[in-house]
């Protein structure tokens, strides 16, 4: 039992069960979130503040993955408060999958595509065309 006798979110029998489930699983279907405001589900949902995003930013994040934030070239940019507060599996999980698919388009995605790419974790990209010319251009000039 939690703090005052109340049961802890990962205790709970249905929170606890989806883990389980998760835990065992050979694919993963994540999206990757972005660090731009507009379009930064996180923020506008109001789990992140304005000024956590800005210390994001400013630390290299470019994207996220289930609340995981990394930076261009694919490391973890710690967001403690937020991972803490986060009911899901961990950074650790997502490498043991058998397959991880993620989803994103568009030109303000296509850094954070970048950066999951980079991350090691991910094995099939869906994206359009517009992110993933960007995503070469980006990945192109950093090689030179």
């Amino acid at each position: 039992m939690g703090d005052g006798g109340r049961l802890r979110p990962r205790e709970d029998h249905s929170i606890a069960e989806v883990l389980e489930l998760a835990s065992h699983s050979d694919v993963a279907l994540l999206g990757i979130g972005a660090r731009e405001p507009e379009s930064c589900t996180t923020y506008q949902a109001g789990y992140l503040s304005l000024e956590e995003l800005h210390e994001l930013q400013a630390a290299g994040a470019v994207g996220a993955l289930c609340q995981f934030y990394f930076d261009m070239s694919g490391k973890r940019t710690p967001a403690q408060r937020l991972e803490d507060c986060t009911i899901g599996i961990s950074w650790e999980d997502l490498h043991r999958f058998g397959v991880v698919v993620a989803v994103a388009g568009g030109r303000q995605k296509a850094r954070a595509i970048l950066g999951a790419l980079r991350t090691g974790i991910l094995d099939v990209l869906v994206t359009d065309d517009v992110a993933a010319e960007l995503v070469l251009t980006f990945a192109g000039a950093q090689t030179r």
